[in-house]
């Protein structure tokens, strides 16, 4: 049985898909960022952050093409990425196990999960948009949320980033 919970983040997130494209009821919330914080915010616990299982099972299934895992050491070490999601990867491959700073700063996942360090340092969630110029020299529009997460509901040890984006141009509008 469904609790208030979960059937309120169940109609949070209700999309429907048709042909690719989704579409929202018109009181719900558009911006893929906004409903990944809108989660988050949902999930949190009184004191201290809610983990990655907790979004997973809250019914954030879709959500991860668009993430990056980042793991964050605890005696020292570099942050390191455990996913990448399958929209993330179509740029810049599995990155899985390797270091951040593997990642290309030219790319989605680069200028996402830039702001990593902040959402360490202030404990919060941080949702960013921006330009910037890809690999190929195109120019890029993107938002993105870095969320803090915890493996003990207490101590920092996850920041996922969930982001899109779109090449710019005259005619294309911001990502949704």
């Amino acid at each position: 049985m469904a609790t208030d919970t979960e059937t309120d983040i169940d109609e949070m997130l209700a999309v429907i898909p048709i042909d690719d494209v989704v579409i929202l009821p018109p009181d719900r919330e558009r911006r893929l960022v906004h409903r990944v914080l809108n989660l988050w915010r949902s999930l949190r616990p009184a004191v201290g952050f809610p983990s990655l299982d907790d979004l997973l099972v809250a019914g954030w299934s879709g959500l991860d093409h668009h993430m990056v895992v980042i793991e964050l050491p605890t005696l020292g070490g570099d942050p390191t990425i455990t996913h990448v999601g399958r929209a993330m990867a179509e740029h810049v491959g599995d990155l899985a196990g390797k270091p951040v700073r593997a990642v290309p700063r030219d790319t989605l996942a680069g200028e996402a999960i830039r702001h990593y360090r902040d959402v360490i340092s202030r404990r919060v969630p941080i949702t960013v948009g921006g330009r910037f110029v890809d690999g190929q020299g195109r120019p890029n529009l993107f938002r993105s949320t870095l969320l803090p997460l915890s493996n003990d509901c207490r101590d920092l040890t996850t920041v996922a980033c969930v982001a899109n984006g779109r090449i710019a141009g005259p005619d294309r509008p911001a990502p949704a």
